[in-house]
């Protein structure tokens, strides 16, 4: 017997739930991107942070699943919008003739709301870039893709959006309604940047779940150490030396209180290897011919997190430029494994804390407090 379609949920707690589960899967399609060329200009907002796991685990439903959904609330609202208040520039039988655009507009909507869930962006920013995105449409007669998720990344040429971002621009062209459709939806004022525009509005009304994060069917890991780690940083610009080691000893300490018997196990195994050089262990115990399986990953697992976390520890000084030559070894065989498995990092919280680590001993103190996420 055919199993029923999965429904969409109504409460904004499961919604949530579910739609970041469904962005997971399309991490991977991102991650290979980066790997393959060797740079982070690609923008990945479907990775789910590691302190925020939902409890779907599993789920039939797809990005395009919840674009599609969006697409069908977007255009009622639309339709409603333009019978109660009606404008000389548009006419509600053209709507249909706009149907590229709102298909288009429906997933860019859903990209941007997951950058939102993921704790990349905030509420406004995800309007704003999704009045970008409209404005593009009618002043540069251009569809963006941002993530191959996006249907008209298979057939786009490259382009540089900014300094450190690349996108793809659609070889299809917008018809002349669809131009006047995305200068109405981004109106009134389309010569001012920011999330005020009509389709802020209309999105609220058509999916307001998308718009905000409701965390009572997630996961908060690790909620008092990030509270802590903000006081820490609060107020500061800089990162000092001694902040940044407080830092990385307090994730440390998160870190080896969370590890289960099987983990406490898995680093006895290899104790006598805890001293040596990080690039030979690599070559011995990760090359992508040990990490092939995904089994063959979680027997070292432990391993690679506690070489991450000692290796962020070490004291700066005359090997400053070894460490981070080892961390960048470390982060690549864990990217390299993630991809390989399609691995979600919100399942697995000691590697978030491990991945921490890194970040306190490179970033500043701004990017540090951003991976942080939500504390409240």
């Amino acid at each position: 017997m055919e199993r029923s379609p999965q429904v969409i949920p109504e409460r904004h707690d499961e919604y949530d739930s579910v739609f970041l589960r469904s962005c997971i899967a399309e991490q991977d399609k991102v991650i290979q991107l980066q790997l393959a060329g060797n740079t982070t200009a690609y923008i990945n907002p479907w990775i789910v942070p590691w302190h925020l796991r939902p409890h779907c685990d599993r789920t039939e439903l797809t990005i395009a699943d919840f674009a599609e959904d969006l697409r069908k609330c977007l255009l009622h609202v639309v339709e409603q919008e333009l019978h109660t208040h009606p404008t000389a520039t548009i006419k509600p039988g053209e709507l249909k003739q706009a149907d590229h655009l709102m298909r288009y507009l429906s997933h860019s909507i859903t990209q941007h709301a997951a950058a939102l869930h993921t704790q990349k962006v905030t509420r406004d920013e995800c309007l704003s870039k999704t009045r970008r995105d409209l404005i593009h449409v009618f002043s540069r007669g251009e569809y963006i893709a941002e993530t191959p998720s996006n249907p008209h990344w298979k057939r786009g040429r490259l382009m540089e959006l900014t300094s450190d971002t690349l996108v793809r621009v659609s070889d299809r062209k917008p018809t002349m309604v669809d131009k006047r459709f995305a200068r109405y939806l981004a109106g009134p004022e389309t010569n001012i940047r920011g999330p005020q525009g009509r389709i802020s509005s209309l999105i609220e009304r058509a999916q307001p779940h998308l718009l905000s994060l409701k965390t009572g069917k997630c996961i908060r890991y690790a909620l008092d150490l990030r509270q802590r780690l903000k006081r820490l940083l609060e107020g500061k610009s800089e990162f000092s030396t001694d902040d940044q080691r407080q830092a990385i000893d307090w994730i440390a300490d998160a870190w080896h209180a969370s590890l289960p018997p099987r983990a406490l196990e898995q680093l006895g195994t290899y104790i006598q290897d805890w001293n040596r050089p990080v690039s030979g262990l690599v070559e011995e115990y990760f090359s992508a011919a040990m990490l092939n399986t995904q089994d063959s990953f979680e027997s070292r697992r432990f391993l690679l997190e506690q070489l991450t976390i000692t290796s962020a520890l070490e004291a700066h000084g005359q090997d400053e430029e070894r460490v981070c030559a080892d961390l960048e070894l470390l982060f690549g065989v864990w990217w390299e494994a993630m991809a390989r498995h399609k691995l979600a990092l919100c399942d697995y919280p000691t590697l978030g804390l491990a991945f921490l680590a890194g970040d306190a001993r490179y970033f500043s103190a701004q990017e540090f407090s951003r991976h942080l996420g939500d504390t409240q």
